[in-house]
């Protein structure tokens, strides 16, 4: 149970994050706090966040490293995952 992220620097590549993303979410029936997070740098570099609720699910995600909470943005887009949860946590960003 924990964040994980991955950056982007040169291109929104969250297309097959997020496919696969749903996947996982829809699979265990949209656990309440799993989300795909964004964090926007500037136009096509960003940091895409991931929290699941099992380790080893992490093994559908690669390339996604542990992240430290403390870092988590303040600001971000949902992508995909639980509105409430994400509602309580971030302020909401748009899409550019």
């Amino acid at each position: 149970m924990a964040w994980y992220k991955k950056h982007f620097p040169t291109t929104w590549a969250a297309t097959t994050v997020l496919d696969d993303f749903v996947q996982v979410f829809m699979g265990l029936g949209g656990p309440a706090r799993m989300m795909l997070i964004e964090e926007v740098h500037k136009p096509l570099d960003s940091t895409l966040w991931l929290w699941l609720p099992e380790a080893h699910l992490l093994d559908a995600f690669p390339a996604f490293e542990i992240a430290d909470v403390a870092g988590l943005p303040k600001k971000a887009i949902l992508l995909a995952g639980n509105k409430s949860s994400f509602e309580k946590q971030f302020e909401h960003g748009t899409r550019r």
